[in-house]
């Protein structure tokens, strides 16, 4: 199953819910007094470090995922760098994350990996609906989704002059046309050699 985020999957839904109630009421990090994740029990289970020391610590810590999405935006976890490393202002918003674990969410673990956020703000709260992370099996990525997160994912290997291309070629693969992509990604290594 392809997924939206390259991190541990217990942090996906989350993430999700996280970025979508950013996105949908146009919530600004440095107003808003907390983050409440309500999960299955195994996510709490992470290492969910406030100050991840390498890029696996990131990988596994919800808290500094939602941080980072918070503060960089989603963009920062495809793929997550070296540069998200340190950051002080990422581990103060993650010190306003406080997971919780959910027995209704527990029920479906591991089949699904559900959460549910409230963004507590000063003037109010927003909550998202439990919510099943894109590329589940029940929340599958769109066509669009793959190309947009193959792009993100390859734009720092890649130029738009080699990324379109490749995606042209793998569209062809439908009519059973393999060619086309063997091709092209023949001629992109011998460019990066």
């Amino acid at each position: 199953m392809p997924s939206a985020h390259p991190r541990c999957r217990y942090n996906h839904g989350a993430i999700d819910a996280f970025t979508a109630l950013m996105t949908h009421h146009d919530l600004s990090p440095g107003e808003i007094v907390a983050v409440d994740i309500h999960t299955f029990g195994w996510a709490l289970k992470l290492g969910n470090k406030i100050e991840p020391r390498n890029l696996v610590d990131v990988q596994y810590s919800i808290p500094y995922c939602i941080g980072l999405a918070a503060i960089i935006g989603a963009e920062a976890l495809l793929p997550i760098e070296a540069a998200v490393l340190n950051r002080p202002d990422v581990s103060v918003f993650s010190r306003k994350v406080t997971l919780h674990r959910d027995a209704d969410r527990d029920a479906r673990f591991p089949e699904e990996t559900l959460a549910r956020v409230i963004i507590t703000m000063a003037n109010g709260k927003f909550e998202s609906p439990v919510t099943t992370p894109r590329g589940e099996p029940a929340n599958p990525l769109s066509w669009d989704n793959l190309r947009e997160k193959f792009l993100i994912a390859t734009r720092k290997v890649l130029r738009e002059e080699q990324q379109l291309p490749v995606l042209d070629a793998v569209d062809l693969l439908a009519d059973g046309a393999l060619a086309p992509l063997l091709n092209v990604l023949a001629a992109s290594s011998a460019v990066n050699a």
